[in-house]
């Protein structure tokens, strides 16, 4: 198969797909991007099994599609996504409980004890005492 008919393939099920999926769309559109899509996968069985080369027209398999996905993308109404359809990876994640201290109050009194032990002898060492 060429690229050519490769990619023509890709824009009619691209557009049918849209056609179906998409149900913001008003009616005369989705009839437009299902008949366009149709008519893609029909040029494309022609050039692939009939032999027919097209000369000339390469540009539309390209430019119309793009043009026609935008178009339909652009009425998907976000507001209307839930919080149950939304895939777990894009939900917000909840903020996280705060953690228990790990060490005890007994502890962390003598960690800090020796921390200030280690201060006041820098502070002697250094010639900065109280």
């Amino acid at each position: 198969m060429t690229p050519f008919v490769v990619l023509t393939v890709i824009s009619g099920l691209v557009l049918v797909a849209l056609a179906v999926a998409i149900r913001e769309l008003p009616p005369a559109r989705r009839i437009r991007d299902g008949v366009v899509g149709v008519v893609f996968l029909a040029s494309a069985a022609g050039i692939g099994f009939g032999g027919f080369h097209p000369s000339g027209f390469f540009w539309p398999v390209l430019v119309l599609p793009i043009y026609l996905v935008v178009d339909s993308v652009r009425y998907i109404d976000l507001d209307d996504v839930s919080e149950e359809s939304t895939p777990a990876h894009r939900r917000p994640r909840p903020a996280p409980e705060p953690a228990a201290p790990r060490r005890s109050a007994g502890s962390r009194e003598r960690r800090a004890a020796r921390a200030a032990e280690r201060r006041e002898a820098l502070r002697v060492k250094h010639g900065e005492a109280r």
